[in-house]
């Protein structure tokens, strides 16, 4: 269905399945930049299904259904938090975490974050104190 035929209906609600599954950085950019104008502009509740871990920071509620069960729901950083099990059920986890993860094993410690912008001032900012 289009999405100007939804928001003529009024219905409050749009679902994206895999929307940028297959695209290519710029599709991808272009695809949510459009689904947050949406989101935004009309108020819109937006249901995205995907796999893009990075599509999922962006969010403001996670649901993880594994084998049809709700494994997990919250915040990103709620979900996230808990590594083992996403790793356990195969999914991966943000970069961001796999960053902080890798600096720890080097004796780094860093606060959690799931924003890259922060990220890297932690990583300056440690970079600095030595």
């Amino acid at each position: 269905m289009a999405i100007a035929a939804v928001l003529a209906m009024n219905l409050g609600i749009i679902v994206f399945d895999e929307a940028t599954s297959m695209l290519d950085p710029t599709g991808k950019r272009d695809i949510n930049r459009l689904i947050n104008q949406l989101h935004k502009e009309n108020k819109l509740t937006v249901i995205s299904i995907t796999h893009d871990i990075e599509e999922v920071v962006q969010s403001d509620k996670v649901l993880v259904i594994d084998h049809g069960t709700v494994a997990m729901h919250g915040t990103p950083e709620e979900v996230f938090r808990n590594e083992k099990l996403m790793v356990k059920m195969q999914l991966d986890i943000p970069f961001v975490y796999k960053l902080r993860n890798a600096l720890a094993a080097q004796g780094v410690k860093l606060p959690e974050t799931l924003e890259m912008e922060r990220m890297a001032d932690e990583v300056c900012q440690y970079a600095l104190k030595k």
